[in-house]
C-alpha cells in the first residue's frame, strides 16, 4: 500500500517566499492584510514588506501611525521594519496631531534610511520645534549649556535616525536643521534658498559629517545669488560631492562652463552635473531666453571639451534638456530630451522613487532653438 502524497499548504513554504509573495499584494491594500493577519508566522514573515515603505497622509497616516505606536509587541517590531517614510502635511485639521504622532514615529525608527517630508512653509516653524522637542534636530551646543540638566538628572539625549542616509525637503527652509550632523548620502532641497538660506547650509555642511559624506545634492538658489560664489563655497563645503542638480532661474550657462572649465579645485570628483532641470529657459532682463543662450554650436562645444578636460571623472552633464555625455578623451555626445526627467532619475532620486514615479515635465513638440545662430 502506497503512502498517502503529502500535500503542501502555504505553511509549508519558506519565510522568504513568503515574502517574496506578499509583495504581488502590495497593490490591494486588504488581500495583503487579510494574509498578514491569517497567523502570526506568516505576519512575521511578511510584516517587513508592509513596514518598510510608509506613507503618512491625512487620517488614514493618522490611524497607521497610532498603530504604530500603540505599545503592542507587534508594533515595537514593526517601527524597526521601517526603512523609508514619506510624509505629506499640507494644512488640514489632523496635522498637528500627525506632526506630534510623526516625532514620535521617527523617535522610534532606529533602521529608518530614506526620509521625504513635504510640509506647508505655514506649518514648517511648528514641525520643526515638535521635531526637535523629540531630539530629532542634532545642534552642536557648549557643553557648559548642559550644566543645568546633568543637575536635573536628565541630560540624555537619544541618537535619533542613526542610519539615515537620503533627505528630501519640501516646504519652508526651516526644515534644513534636519540635515545638521548627520552622515547624508543624498539630500534634495524643494525650497528656493536666499542669501542667508545658502549661507546657513553651507556653514552646517562645511567641516561636519554632512559635507564629508554628502554626495548627491539637489538645490534651487534665489536669482540674487552670484553663481560663482556659490559654487565655490559649495565645493569648499562638500568636497567629495558627486553628483550637483542646480536651479536658478537666471542662470548663465555660459558663466557655469566657464567657470568648470578654468577651475580645476571646483568639484575636483564630480561626475555629474544637471543644471535647470526645473527651469526650461532662463530669465534675462525680465525676458525669457534658451537655458544656452549667448552659446554658438562651436563656443559651446570648446567650453564642454575644456571642461572635460578640467574635470576628467565627469561622465554626464546637463543643461535644461540637453544632454552631453562624456566619453574616452573629452569627446561627447549630444541628445535631446523629450521629458525632464529621463535619464537623470538614475542619478537623482532614486531612492525616493519607492513611493512613485519621479514628476515628468513633457516640453512639448514646439522646436526650441538651442544655439544662436552660428
Amino acid at each position: 500500500m502506497s503512502a498517502m502524497p503529502h500535500k503542501t499548504g502555504i505553511m509549508d513554504l519558506a519565510t522568504e517566499t513568503l515574502s517574496e509573495l506578499s509583495t504581488h499584494l502590495l497593490s490591494t491594500p486588504k488581500s495583503f492584510t487579510a494574509l498578514m493577519t491569517a497567523c502570526s508566522r506568516i505576519d512575521e514573515a511578511i510584516s517587513p514588506v508592509r513596514y518598510s515603505t510608509l506613507v503618512f497622509e491625512g487620517s488614514s497616516g493618522r490611524k497607521l501611525m497610532s498603530i504604530l505606536l500603540s505599545g503592542s509587541r507587534f508594533s515595537a517590531r514593526y517601527l524597526t521594519n521601517i526603512k523609508r517614510v514619506w510624509f505629506r502635511g499640507y494644512p488640514e485639521r489632523e496635522l498637528h496631531l500627525n506632526t506630534l504622532l510623526l516625532a514620535d514615529i521617527l523617535k522610534h525608527s532606529i533602521n529608518l534610511v530614506v526620509l521625504w517630508m513635504e510640509i506647508s512653509n505655514f506649518e514648517s516653524d511648528r514641525v520643526v520645534d515638535r521635531l526637535r522637542r523629540n531630539s530629532l534636530v542634532r545642534e552642536r551646543i557648549h557643553p557648559a549649556f548642559s550644566i543645568a540638566d546633568i543637575e536635573d538628572e536628565c541630560a540624555h539625549y537619544p541618537l535619533t535616525l542613526p542610519v539615515l542616509k537620503y533627505l528630501r525637503l519640501n516646504g519652508d527652509s526651516a526644515l534644513l536643521c534636519l540635515a545638521q550632523h548627520r552622515s547624508l548620502r543624498e539630500m534634495d532641497i524643494g525650497c528656493v534658498l536666499d542669501h542667508d538660506d545658502f549661507a546657513k547650509f553651507v556653514a552646517a555642511a562645511d567641516g561636519s559629517v554632512l559635507g564629508d559624506n554628502l554626495k548627491i545634492l539637489s538645490i534651487k538658489l534665489a536669482t540674487a545669488i552670484d553663481i560663482a560664489m556659490a559654487m565655490q563655497f559649495l565645493s569648499d563645503a562638500i568636497p567629495g560631492l558627486l553628483s550637483l542638480s542646480l536651479d536658478q532661474t537666471a542662470l548663465d550657462m555660459k558663466e557655469v562652463l566657464e567657470i568648470l572649465g578654468y577651475n580645476q579645485s571646483i568639484f575636483g570628483e564630480m561626475k555629474h552635473i544637471l543644471l535647470n532641470k526645473t527651469y526650461t529657459y532662463r530669465m534675462a532682463g525680465g525676458v525669457k531666453q534658451p537655458l544656452l543662450s549667448g552659446l554658438t554650436r562651436r563656443r559651446t562645444e570648446d567650453l564642454l571639451s575644456k571642461t572635460t578636460s578640467v574635470h576628467s571623472a565627469l561622465e554626464l552633464i546637463g543643461v535644461g534638456r540637453n544632454v552631453f555625455y562624456i566619453g574616452e578623451g573629452g569627446r561627447f555626445r549630444h541628445l535631446l530630451l523629450t521629458h525632464s526627467d529621463e535619464i537623470w532619475t538614475d542619478v537623482f532620486g532614486e531612492q525616493f522613487s519607492a513611493y512613485s514615479e519621479p514628476p515628468s515635465h513633457p516640453l512639448g513638440s514646439e522646436d526650441v532653438e538651442l544655439y544662436d545662430l552660428e
